[in-house]
């Protein structure tokens, strides 16, 4: 049988491995030995070029793969640092009715008594943001808790609410009040709030002491924003 002679050629090789010229010189010596290892050489060196060819493939998608991560990474913290606020928004994460009755919240010309009897609530939540003045309330199921008319909110029908800033007065003697408009309170105890309160005085922002009540038109507390954060 007539065995195959391996192509030797140099040019032929050079567009393939950058080792050609080493590869031709020693498959046309063992050619000239008569040899059949030309063939085994020829064959070896085309699954190293492979080989290699496939590295080179895999250290490319690595490569796509490292900035694809990267940039779904910064996409990540960018949404991130767009959703957050860097610390100038305070949240309530419930309100609560009075318990006490009579309670006072703040410090002289800025204190707030408390209504004669205790209230509930099923619940709300409330967001200020201290830079831009912007006020959200929502309060749910908020009624008495105690006399003839319990379970309902009895003669409210309309309720505000208002910032304590400086509750203890350590910035000037007298804590600040800020109130938003009044808002109707239905029959089941619900009202919201989601506005504009202006700029805020410099205390509520400059003083961790700050609280967040519901009031009735007589000015007495009836809630207040609980577990703040």
């Amino acid at each position: 049988m007539k065995q195959t002679k391996p192509n030797c050629r140099s040019g032929a090789i050079a567009r393939i491995h950058p080792f050609a010229r080493l590869q031709a010189s020693v498959c046309a010596l063992l050619l000239a030995a008569g040899t059949g290892f030309g063939v085994m050489f020829r064959d070896t060196v085309g699954l190293a070029v492979s080989l290699t060819h496939l590295e080179k493939l895999m250290q490319a998608f690595l490569r796509k793969s490292l900035i694809l991560s990267g940039l779904v990474l910064a996409s990540a913290i960018i949404g991130q640092n767009a959703n957050a606020d860097p610390g100038d928004t305070v949240h309530w994460k419930s309100i609560i009715g009075i318990i006490q009755a009579n309670s006072v919240v703040g410090t002289g010309t800025g204190a707030v008594t408390g209504a004669p009897g205790p209230w509930s609530s099923l619940g709300g939540s409330v967001s200020v943001n201290l830079d831009r003045g912007k006020l959200d309330f929502d309060v749910r199921g908020l009624v008495l808790a105690a006399g003839n008319s319990i379970g309902t909110p009895g003669s409210t029908v309309q309720v505000k609410g208002t910032l304590v800033c400086d509750t203890n007065g350590s910035a000037g003697a007298n804590s600040v009040l800020v109130d938003t408009p009044f808002v109707d309170l239905d029959d089941e105890g619900d009202a919201r709030f989601h506005g504009n309160v202006g700029a805020l005085p410099a205390v509520c922002t400059t003083e961790a002491d700050i609280a967040f009540l519901i009031r009735t038109s007589s000015g007495r507390w009836i809630a207040n924003g609980t577990v703040i954060r």
